[in-house]
C-alpha cells in the first residue's frame, strides 16, 4: 500500500485522521460491507482511503453516511466520491463531494457502492480499531457478522477547522449636517473554511440590527448587518464623528471575532441664518 497522505489526489491541506491499516489479516469480496469510524479531528473530512482490489477495473463509488440508533449507516449519503480500481490490491483515494463538516467524537461510516465485486483487506480477531467496525448489508438489514471487532482497512482525511472572519464597515454617505441619520452597513465575510453561525456586531457608538443577516454562512459567503446614528450637534461642532465596529460568530461553542473596524465621516453644523435687519427710520430734513 502507499504511504498515507502520499497521493497527489489528496486534498491540499487535508492530514491523515483515522485510519486502520496495520495489518491485512483477511479480506472479503462483495459491493454490501460498510465501515464505521469516530472523527478524531473537527474539520471537513474531504477524503477517504480504502485497501481494494478488483477482477479487471471498474469504478467503485463510496458515500459517506451519518449511523442510526444502532450505530449503522442511516442509508442516507452526506457526501460521495468515486474512483477507478484495477486489477491487484492497492489503496484507493476518494475525494469526497461536497465536503463534510465533522466534529470530533462524531461517528460516521464509509459505505463503498458499485456495480461489480470488489476485493477489500482487513483486519480481524483483535479490535485493531476500536472507533468503529464493519457491517454487512444482506438487502434488507445491517448486520455485524457477530464479530465486532472485523475492521477494513481504510483511512479518513481532514482539513483542520480554521474558523475566520472579516468585517468591513461602511457609511452611506461622507459628510452630513447635524441632525443628519448615518446608515451604516456592516459587511461581514467568513474568511475560514468552516460554517459559522449566529452573527452579531458591536459598534460602540450605535446598535446594530443583524436580525436579517443569514442564520448560517458557509465558507467564503457574506451576510450584511446595519445600524444608524443620528449627528448632533456636539459632532456638527467637533466637525466629524467617528466609531469602531468588531464582528462575533459562532462555530460550535466557541465565539470568534473579526478585526476592528472604523468609518470617519464628516459633520458640519447647522447653518446659522442671519437675523433680519429692521432699517433705521429716516427722518426727512426740514424744509426751509
Amino acid at each position: 500500500g502507499l504511504v498515507p497522505g502520499s497521493v497527489l489526489a489528496i486534498t491540499p491541506g487535508a492530514t491523515l485522521d483515522q485510519h486502520q491499516d496495520t495489518s491485512d489479516t483477511c479480506s472479503f469480496s462483495g459491493n454490501n460491507y460498510a465501515q464505521t469510524f469516530t472523527v478524531g479531528i473537527t474539520g471537513q473530512l474531504t477524503d477517504v482511503g480504502l485497501s481494494l482490489a478488483m477482477d479487471g477495473s471498474g469504478t467503485v463509488n463510496v458515500s459517506i453516511q451519518a449511523l442510526n440508533g444502532a450505530a449503522q449507516p442511516d442509508g442516507t449519503p452526506l457526501a460521495t466520491g468515486h474512483a477507478t480500481v484495477d486489477g491487484s490490491e492497492s489503496w484507493v483515494y476518494f475525494t469526497l463531494t461536497p465536503a463534510v463538516s465533522v466534529v470530533k467524537g462524531q461517528k460516521l461510516a464509509i459505505v463503498p457502492m458499485t456495480g461489480g465485486q470488489i476485493f477489500s483487506s482487513c483486519g480481524m480477531g483483535t479490535d485493531l480499531y476500536p472507533g468503529g467496525q464493519v457491517w454487512y448489508f444482506d438487502g434488507s438489514t445491517w448486520s455485524n457478522g457477530g464479530d465486532p471487532a472485523f475492521d477494513m482497512d481504510f483511512r479518513t482525511y481532514v482539513v483542520p477547522a480554521a474558523p475566520a472572519l472579516t468585517l468591513v464597515k461602511t457609511a452611506d454617505k461622507a459628510t452630513y449636517t447635524a441632525g443628519d441619520t448615518v446608515t451604516y452597513t456592516y459587511t461581514i465575510h467568513n474568511t475560514g473554511n468552516v460554517a459559522l453561525m449566529t452573527f452579531s456586531v458591536t459598534d460602540d457608538l450605535t446598535t446594530v440590527n443583524c436580525t436579517g443577516a443569514a442564520s448560517e454562512l458557509g465558507a467564503g459567503a457574506s451576510t450584511i448587518c446595519t445600524a444608524t446614528y443620528l449627528t448632533t450637534t456636539a459632532d456638527g461642532a467637533k466637525g466629524s464623528v467617528t466609531n469602531h465596529a468588531t464582528a462575533h460568530a459562532h462555530y460550535g461553542e466557541t465565539t470568534y471575532d473579526s478585526n476592528p473596524d472604523s468609518v470617519t465621516v464628516t459633520v458640519v453644523p447647522v447653518p446659522v441664518t442671519p437675523a433680519p435687519v429692521t432699517p433705521a427710520p429716516v427722518t426727512p430734513a426740514p424744509v426751509t
